[in-house]
């Protein structure tokens, strides 16, 4: 029941973002569902994009979703939303920006300087819609990382729902999947294929972790 409230909840959702053919894009995840004893990690996101035949492309979203982190914009405190994110998230669900511009691949590898996108909300109330808000410098007070601003969402851009600005996830971090569907492909197909292979993925980490004694 908990998965199939969150199925509609998370369709509706996708429906109402300002993006390319919203009814193409699925929300994919592992939580409560007992077949899976850990979700995603962002190596098995890999490996899902690999393996999918109903998945055009698939992004990775920390899976607490928005959540409430102070920070601080020079001298300037903040309580913002962040929402963690794989590079190719943006591009995955059809997005905009309506100005600079959002993620792209060279975001996410290794050691490459830490950029974030607001959204329009934030650039609204938090910098009164500056335009030179670009390249302007959100530190975040629980690690003091300071991650460049490099654009700004589309008006009604908001998954997750709330999020203020977004980061990319770190290498620990657990994910949900955002995808795009292949033509033909539906949303029920995506997601039994999705979890046929997370139930893989997920008894490899586990005999992986406990292999069998040799004795």
């Amino acid at each position: 029941m908990a998965t199939a409230m969150f199925t509609v909840f998370h369709a509706v959702v996708m429906r109402k973002l300002p993006v390319i053919e919203p009814d193409r894009v699925v929300a994919l995840w592992t939580f409560r569902d007992p077949s899976v004893e850990v979700g995603l990690t962002l190596p098995d996101l890999e490996e899902l994009s690999r393996e999918s035949r109903t998945l055009r492309d698939a992004a990775g979203v920390v899976h607490w979703g928005a959540a409430a982190i102070p920070v601080t914009e020079g001298d300037r405190p903040l309580v913002l939303k962040q929402g963690m994110v794989t590079h190719n998230f943006f591009d995955v669900v059809g997005a905009r920006p309506v100005l600079g511009r959002l993620f792209r691949p060279e975001d996410g590898v290794e050691g490459a300087a830490p950029v974030t996108v607001i959204s329009y909300q934030a650039w609204q109330q938090g910098f009164g819609g500056d335009p030179s808000v670009l390249g302007r410098g959100l530190t975040t007070t629980q690690d003091l990382r300071r991650y460049a601003i490099v654009g700004v969402t589309p008006p009604g851009f908001d998954y997750p729902v709330g999020t203020d600005y977004w980061t990319m996830p770190r290498q620990f971090d657990l994910v949900d999947v955002v995808a795009r569907l292949v033509p033909n492909a539906t949303a029920e197909t995506a997601r039994s294929e999705f979890l046929t292979i997370a139930r893989r993925l997920d008894l490899q980490r586990q005999a992986s972790m406990h292999p069998s004694s040799p004795w």
